[in-house]
C-alpha cells in the first residue's frame, strides 16, 4: 500500500497490555488512507509463554516492521491517532519511531472530540463513530467472543493469559492461522478514525465557534509534547519507605479487626452491610441518621461519622481507613514502581496524564493517580493520617520547587462574578476567606456575628471542651445552669457581644483566641461549594452541621453577597439558552440546559486549567531554551512541580518561571500570584522560597 504527498494516514495498535513502561507491547497494526478508504495490516507473531512479540522472526515481519517505520517517518504524511498518547507510546517501545519523526506530523481525534463536545457520553472511538457515522461494533463483539473462548484452550495450554481480556486480542491468531477476527477489527479501527478526523476537522473550521474550537485544540497539541515528556521522566519514589508504610497499614487493618471483632462479641464479614446493619443498629442499638436509596440504613462515612465516639464505629473508621491507604495508595506504588534509569539503584512511577480528563479541561491522572495523593495531615475519613506523600521526593542530587496558584479559582470567581467587596479585598491583598467571613459573620449589629460567636463559646454546652473557652466562660460568670437557656438566649447573645466587642467584631481574629476558625472555614466552604455547583447537601457534608445550618449558612452568605446570587443565575440562563458558555481562554464548554447551575463552575474550572495548561506550556519552553538541567515532574491540580539540579536552581530561574506562570495574557483584572516551596527529601516536607 502507497500514501501520495500531503496524505493524513490512520494509525491504530493493538497490544498485549495497556502498560507499555511494564512491557506490554503492540502486537499488531492497520493503516488508513483518508482517500479510498484503503486499509492494511499486519500481525507480529506473539509468544504465547512470555507474550513477547518478536517484530523479526520471518520475513514478511521484517519487511512489515520495514515499511510501517517508513510511513512513521516520511514528512509527507500526517499521521491520525485516536488516543495518540498510548499508541505513540507504544510505537516508540517498538523502536518503530522517535518523537523527532512525528513532531508537527500527527492529529489525535480524541482530542479533537472533546474539544467539539465537552459533554460526550462517552470518547471511545466506537462510541463516538456509531453515533456520527452509523458504523456499528460487530467487529467488536465477534473479535471479544473470539477472545473469551481462545483464553479457555490458552489456559488449557499453559500459555500467559492476561487478566484483562481486551490484553489478549493476539489469541484467536496464535490458536488459529487462519482467523482473521483480529485483523477485521483493527481495519475498521483506523477506518472510524479516518472518518471522525474528517468530521471533526470540518467542524473547527466551519462549525460553530470554530476559531475557539481549533484554537483550543492546537494549544492542547502543543502540550502534549510536554506532558509526554513529564510522563517519560516519571517521579522518583522511595521502596523501602513504601514497603515501611504498606506493612504498617497492613498491621493497622489487623489491630482494628480483632478489636472490632473483640467489640461485636462474635464473627462477621467487615465488608458486608448486612452484618454492619446488624451490629451497628441492632445489637449496638445506635439511631438511624440516614438510609440509602433502597431505604436501608445507612453504613458509609456519612452516617457513621455521626457515631465516631463508639467504640466499635471508631474502630470501623479507622479500619477503612487503612484498608484505603492500602488499596488506593501504597499497594499501588508498590506493583507499579519501576527501576529509575536515572537513579541507579532507584525507584520510579510513571503517571499518566489525561490532558482533558473532565469536560472542563482540568487534568485527570491514573495508574497511579498522583493527583490525589493524600497530605500526612489528612486522613481517609478516619483517625489515623496517611503518610502518601512521604515515599515521594526529589531524585538524588535534585530538588523539588513546587509552584502553587494561591486561591486560583476564588480569584477568577471574583472578577467572573464581578463582586465588588471580593475585588476589593483582592487588590488590598487581604485574605479573602477571612475578609468575607467578617463580612458574612462579623461586624457590631449583626445577629448572625452574635450566634457565631455563641457557638464559637460552646455557650449552649454542658461544659467547656477548651481551656481558652473554659477562661471566657470565668471571666463573665457563664455556667452550666446558664447553658440550659441555649445557645442563642437573649442572656448568650449579650455575653457574645461583650466578648466580640472585645475584638472589635471580628469574628475570625475572636474566633482564633479559641484555637478555632468556624467562621473563616465556613465561608470558605460556601464560596467553594457554590463555585463547584453545590447546595446544602455539600455544606452539610462539609461542615459536619445540619441540613438546616447548611441552608442558613448559605442564606447569610447571599444576603451579604447579593452579586454572587445574582450573576450565577444570570449565567445559568443565558448558559441554558445558547447551550455552552466560553471560558477567559476561549474554550467552548457545553451545557446541558438541565444542569445549567453548572456553568459558573464550568467557566471557573476551564479558566483554570487553561491557565495552568498555559503555564505548563510556557515553563516547559522557558526551561528548554535555557538548556539547563531543569523539568516538570508533576501536575497536581493548581500547582506545578520542578525538578532542578541545585547547580541549576538560580534564584533568576525560579523568578523567571513565577512571572511566566502569573502572566495571565490580560484576561483577568486580578493579579493570580504564584507561591514557591522547595522539598529537598519528601513532598510532604517543604519550606516557602522567598522570591
Amino acid at each position: 500500500m502507497s500514501f501520495n504527498p500531503d496524505q493524513c494516514v490512520a494509525v491504530d495498535v493493538e497490544t498485549t497490555g495497556l502498560h507499555p513502561f511494564h512491557g506490554d507491547r503492540m502486537f499488531s497494526i492497520s493503516l488508513c488512507d483518508d482517500r479510498e478508504g484503503d486499509t492494511w495490516y499486519h500481525e507480529f507473531p506473539v509468544d504465547p509463554f512470555t507474550r513477547e512479540v518478536n517484530y523479526k522472526a520471518r520475513p514478511e515481519d521484517r519487511d512489515a516492521f520495514a515499511y510501517i517505520r517508513e510511513v512513521l517517518r516520511n514528512k509527507d504524511y500526517r499521521l491520525i491517532f485516536h488516543h495518540a498518547r498510548f499508541d505513540i507510546r507504544m510505537l516508540k517501545k517498538a523502536k518503530l519511531c522517535n518523537q523527532q519523526d512525528l513532531n508537527g506530523r500527527f492529529e489525535d481525534t480524541l482530542f479533537a472530540a472533546r474539544v467539539c463536545n465537552t459533554l460526550e457520553v462517552s470518547y471511545g472511538l466506537k462510541h463516538l463513530a456509531k453515533k456520527y457515522a452509523k458504523m456499528g461494533n460487530e467487529d467488536e463483539k465477534d473479535l471479544k467472543a473470539a477472545v473469551m473462548k481462545g483464553r479457555r484452550k490458552a489456559r488449557a495450554l499453559g500459555w500467559k493469559i492476561a487478566e484483562d481480556s481486551e490484553a489478549d486480542y493476539w489469541i484467536p491468531k496464535a490458536l488459529d492461522p487462519e482467523s482473521t477476527v483480529c485483523e477485521k477489527y483493527c481495519r475498521l479501527d483506523t477506518v472510524r478514525t479516518m472518518v471522525l478526523w474528517m468530521m471533526y476537522d470540518e467542524l473547527m473550521a466551519k462549525g460553530p465557534q470554530c476559531v475557539n474550537l481549533r484554537a483550543t485544540y492546537n494549544r492542547e497539541m502543543r502540550l502534549w509534547h510536554v506532558v509526554r515528556a513529564m510522563e517519560d521522566r516519571g517521579v522518583r519514589i522511595d521502596r523501602d519507605r513504601t514497603k515501611q508504610e504498606l506493612d504498617a497499614a497492613t498491621a493497622k487493618v489487623k489491630h482494628h479487626e480483632k478489636e472490632m471483632l473483640k467489640l461485636a462479641g462474635r464473627p462477621f464479614k467487615y465488608g458486608s452491610n448486612k452484618d454492619l446493619i446488624q451490629l451497628i443498629y441492632g445489637q449496638f442499638g445506635l439511631e438511624v441518621k440516614s438510609r440509602t436509596d433502597t431505604g436501608l440504613p445507612s453504613t458509609d462515612w456519612k452516617a457513621l461519622r455521626e457515631h465516631a465516639d463508639h467504640p466499635f464505629v471508631r474502630e470501623m473508621l479507622a479500619y477503612r481507613a487503612s484498608t484505603k491507604s492500602i488499596s488506593t495508595f501504597f499497594q499501588k506504588y508498590w506493583d507499579m514502581m519501576l527501576p529509575d534509569p536515572l537513579n541507579p539503584k532507584g525507584y520510579v512511577l510513571h503517571p499518566g496524564f489525561n490532558q482533558c480528563g473532565t469536560l472542563t479541561g482540568r487534568f485527570s491522572c491514573s495508574d497511579p493517580n498522583l493527583q490525589q495523593v493524600a497530605n500526612s495531615n489528612t486522613s481517609a475519613r478516619g483517625t489515623d493520617p496517611i503518610q502518601a506523600r512521604a515515599p515521594f521526593g526529589p531524585r538524588p542530587g535534585y530538588v523539588w520547587y513546587l509552584a502553587d496558584y494561591s486561591a486560583m479559582e476564588l480569584r477568577m470567581f471574583a472578577d467572573i462574578a464581578d463582586e465588588p467587596f471580593m475585588l476589593q479585598t483582592i487588590a488590598l491583598g487581604r485574605d479573602l476567606h477571612t475578609e468575607c467571613a467578617n463580612k458574612a459573620w462579623g461586624g457590631k449589629g449583626n445577629y448572625n456575628a452574635l450566634k457565631a460567636a455563641a457557638t464559637a463559646l460552646e455557650l449552649g454546652h454542658d461544659a467547656p471542651t477548651k481551656d481558652e473557652v473554659a477562661d471566657v466562660w470565668a471571666v463573665f460568670g457563664w455556667d452550666r445552669a446558664k447553658a440550659q437557656q441555649g445557645v442563642h438566649s437573649p442572656e448568650a447573645m449579650t455575653v457574645a457581644d461583650l466578648w466580640l466587642a472585645g475584638f472589635n467584631y471580628d469574628i475570625v481574629k475572636a474566633e482564633k483566641s479559641l484555637g478555632k476558625s468556624g467562621s473563616r472555614g465556613r465561608a470558605k466552604c460556601v464560596m467553594y461549594t457554590k463555585i463547584y455547583g453545590g447546595g446544602p447537601d455539600a455544606v452539610r457534608d462539609l461542615l459536619y452541621c445540619t441540613k438546616q445550618e447548611a441552608k442558613d449558612f448559605m442564606a447569610q452568605y447571599d444576603a451579604t453577597f447579593p452579586r454572587i446570587k445574582e450573576y450565577m443565575e444570570q449565567r445559568s440562563r443565558q448558559a441554558a439558552k445558547d447551550g455552552y458558555v466560553l471560558n477567559r481562554f476561549g474554550r467552548r464548554l457545553n451545557v446541558d440546559p438541565h444542569y445549567a447551575y453548572r456553568a459558573v463552575n464550568y467557566e471557573v474550572q476551564g479558566s483554570g486549567a487553561d491557565l495552568v495548561k498555559e503555564g505548563m506550556l510556557r515553563s516547559y519552553d522557558y526551561l528548554s531554551n535555557t538548556g539547563l538541567d531543569a523539568h516538570i515532574v508533576l501536575q497536581v491540580h493548581d500547582e506545578l512541580i520542578f525538578e532542578i539540579h541545585p547547580r541549576h536552581a538560580y534564584k533568576w530561574l525560579i523568578r523567571g518561571l513565577k512571572t511566566i506562570m502569573e502572566d495571565t495574557g490580560g484576561r483577568f483584572r486580578v493579579e493570580m500570584p504564584v507561591e514557591f516551596k522547595r522539598a529537598t527529601s519528601q513532598w510532604d516536607q517543604k519550606e516557602l522560597v522567598e522570591l
